[in-house]
């Protein structure tokens, strides 16, 4: 529905120019993908197994959020080379992906009083760039008191010189 409405052009366009929010809703799908290949490889593999305490859909799916999270409270666990190396799988890139997100908290979370800071600085700059043009702009004025009273100086002296010369 979304790219019908949008169509797949836009939906591009707006994935590229808000590349950090894209991130996250990626991060976010492949969470739901690890799961999903996670708890089916598992259960494929345990399904039956001699031994083994994944039998149903449900124990797999829990097994993967236990196992992607780290938590591993043991309850339940692949016995199978099959259902191991999915573990393995589950297991690097859950904590990958878990890595990511909570990168994505903790910059969210700093990221936001860094923007009130960023936003004081700025209105302290805006303050002194006023007081140094103020002192530019009063600098300037007596810049150019100082100039017409030297031009002034040197339009008499140059009388002077000139009424001095005609004297001879």
């Amino acid at each position: 529905m979304f790219l019908r409405e949008l169509g797949p052009k836009q939906v591009l366009k707006e994935f590229l120019n808000s590349r950090a929010q894209s991130a996250v809703y990626i991060v976010g799908f492949l969470i739901v993908l690890v799961l999903e290949f996670g708890s089916v490889t598992v259960l494929a593999a345990e399904q039956g197994a001699p031994g083994s305490n994944i039998e149903t859909a449900s124990d797999a799916i829990w097994w993967s959020i236990v196992t992607m999270s780290t938590v591993g409270y043991g309850d339940y666990s692949p016995v199978t080379l099959q259902g191991r190396i999915a573990g393995l799988f589950v297991i690097v890139v859950g904590v990958a992906l878990f890595g990511v997100v909570t990168g994505f908290l903790a910059n969210r979370f700093v990221g936001s009083g860094d923007e009130e800071q960023e936003s004081t600085e700025v209105e302290w700059r805006a303050g002194d760039m006023a007081t140094i043009l103020e002192q530019i702009k009063s600098l300037q004025a007596e810049h150019e008191r100082s100039y017409s009273e030297l031009a002034s100086k040197l339009e008499g002296l140059k009388s002077l010189i000139q009424a001095g010369g005609q004297q001879d």
